[in-house]
């Protein structure tokens, strides 16, 4: 199975086209990250990015008012709340793959979250999870680049050190 997620950006424009009303929030760009159809897979890009904007199209004139409007009803269409609880418990439950490597770990981290892009998980619990579901190996040269433990560390300095350890990594 194919799971492909894909980035939809909502303009002013393009919403009060679709919605036959202009936004009342000037905030811009509404970037959505997802996965477009229910069983997680379609068959390309161009049929994604149709889905998605179709979906905005379909919406009833005057039914949005506010951005707020608009990712909530986004949300709720492509991430219903089980899905959204499945996906956060896969953020939750992260854990290394044997033989994957820091880079590897960190960016199969990165992509659970992406899949989710509305988890609410703060960035704190995020650098735990993390660090508590790699393997002893990778927990000590995080250690070891931290200069202490990573929980020493405060979480505007542990998330870039993780940043950089995994492109270090990744190049070496």
């Amino acid at each position: 199975m194919k799971i492909l997620s894909v980035l939809l950006e909502i303009t002013p424009n393009l919403a009060t086209r679709a919605t036959g009303t202009p936004l009342s929030s000037s905030k811009g760009t509404m970037w959505c990250l997802f996965d477009p159809t229910p069983s997680g897979w379609c068959k390309t890009d161009a049929h994604s990015m149709d889905f998605a904007s179709n979906w905005l199209k379909r919406l009833p004139s005057g039914s949005i008012s506010t951005w707020e409007d608009l990712t909530a009803r986004f949300l709720a269409q492509f991430f219903p709340p089980g899905r959204t609880k499945k996906l956060c418990n896969d953020i939750l439950m992260f854990q290394q793959h044997q033989r994957e490597s820091l880079s590897e770990a960190w960016t199969h981290f990165k992509d659970l979250l992406q899949k989710v892009p509305h988890h609410g998980i703060d960035l704190w619990l995020k650098v735990q999870i993390f660090y508590d579901h790699v393997n002893p190996v990778i927990m000590r040269t995080i250690d070891q680049s931290a200069g202490s433990k990573l929980r020493n560390k405060n979480t505007k300095e542990s998330w870039p050190l993780l940043e950089d350890l995994a492109l270090y990594y990744n190049e070496s």
